[in-house]
């Protein structure tokens, strides 16, 4: 008898709340109908926009956004479709050869956005963003990857930079240092790991993750410059810049710094392993401040944040990759009034972005990490807050290169050629 009325309670208890998300609904598409009726009342005709992006914080923040802007500009409605970032760009390449891109979307600027660019599948926003951005003026190399031949075709919403990430409560148990140099950097490992604590928490399963290492070492022994020229001449590959930095991961694989299943680990595995407090450090990007001073963290407190050891201070890896551009068969291209909508709607994601949710490093002047509230994302601007920096590989390499590079790494993070091999398969 008494299961029975536990169980009645429990019937009534789900049938009450399905009754309450049934009225919120209702209410929700009423509210949209009236809506629609007053515009058409006063004889406005409704102009919509379609936004793509990639799941995770700037879906967040655009749907706010938009949500806002509609309050207060009748006849505008803004729809906003989200794809998980493995199938984003297959889905915005498949909108490109069926014409039937989005107004704004999305997307990584340099050598991706150029692609775009050189097929006219982009809108040239520089004359309208000279008449209706009224925004910040963009922090030094934030215009880089959306400026192509002087003309701009995108707008960048934050920055990123690659950093390592070190648990100060297992530094300070074990006293140890943090390193300065690579010779260090290889010593606190072997230090590690003879306490049985893992000394980084690994991504090896996504190769752009793994390039982070690379990259670093590859600035560890020479310039930005020599970078961007290699991405040229592949022949420039068989330099020591690129060969001792090779020889340099080749090591680091050696001594084996990740935990046991690190092949099988991905960005969220590796950053999720580290705010545990299972591992003493992550090297990833900004961006996984985010998740290290969220709910679920253990080590909100106990994180400081160090340049990759032996790299100098005038270098780094990171970027303004993520931006929002607009399509050029887009209404968007011919009507004013939608152009100041574009140049509103990503003056305040950026602003959102940096301010509200700290999800991103500055991309424009004046904006203001709050220490207090973000100090791990405070801490990551403020140990490169003026260095000359170069977006990931796959953003300056052309596709083909890209696949190449990606291929090679994977082979050496398996063990399955050296470092000899990676540069001459490179420089082929």
């Amino acid at each position: 008898m008494g299961d029975d009325k536990f169980v009645s309670r429990v019937i009534i208890g789900i049938i009450g709340a399905l009754t309450a998300i049934l009225g919120i609904l209702l209410y929700v598409m009423y509210s949209d109908v009236k809506k629609t009726e007053n515009i058409n009342a006063k004889g406005l005709l409704v102009k919509t926009i379609k936004i793509w992006t990639i799941h995770g914080g700037i879906e967040t923040i655009l749907n706010e956004v938009a949500r806002e802007y509609e309050s207060k500009h009748e006849g505008i409605k803004i729809e906003i479709t989200t794809f998980k970032n493995e199938v984003y760009q297959s889905t915005i390449q498949n909108a490109a050869i069926t014409n039937e891109l989005p107004d704004i979307y999305f997307f990584w600027g340099y050598e991706k956005l150029k692609k775009y660019v050189d097929l006219d599948l982009v809108w040239n926003i520089s004359e309208a963003m000279r008449k209706y951005y009224d925004g910040e003026p963009p922090l030094p190399g934030a215009m880089d990857g959306v400026t192509y031949d002087g003309e701009i075709y995108g707008m960048p919403i934050n920055g990123w930079s690659s950093t390592l990430f070190c648990n100060s409560e297992l530094f300070k148990k074990y006293n140890l240092a943090y390193p300065t140099t690579y010779n260090e950097f290889i010593e606190i490992i072997e230090k590690f790991k003879e306490k049985g604590v893992v000394p980084i928490s690994s991504s090896a399963k996504e190769m752009w993750m793994n390039s982070l290492y690379y990259m670093d070492l590859v600035l560890k022994e020479g310039s930005v410059q020599g970078v961007y020229a290699a991405s040229k001449d592949r022949s420039l590959f068989k330099t020591e810049q690129f060969h001792k930095a090779a020889k340099n991961m080749e090591r680091l694989i050696a001594t084996q710094p990740w935990e046991d299943n690190y092949l099988e680990n991905d960005a969220y595995d590796a950053a999720y392993l580290f705010t545990q407090g299972k591992s003493a450090m992550l090297l990833s990007g900004s961006w996984s401040a985010s998740i290290i001073e969220g709910e679920e963290s253990k080590v909100k407190d106990k994180v400081d944040v160090i340049t990759f050891p032996g790299l100098p201070d005038s270098v780094g890896v990171g970027g303004y990759a993520d931006a929002l551009v607009v399509s050029k068969q887009s209404q968007i291209a011919v009507d004013e009034e939608l152009q100041k909508l574009y140049f509103d709607i990503i003056k305040e994601v950026s602003r959102k972005a940096i301010e509200t949710d700290g999800i991103g490093l500055p991309a424009y002047e004046n904006q203001i990490i709050n220490q207090e509230k973000f100090p791990t994302l405070y801490k990551c601007a403020q140990v490169a807050p003026t260095k000359a920096i170069h977006p990931a590989y796959d953003q300056i390499f052309d596709e083909d290169l890209s696949d190449v590079y990606y291929d090679l790494l994977e082979q050496l993070m398996n063990r399955k050629i050296n470092a000899d091999e990676f540069i001459e398969g490179l420089s082929q």
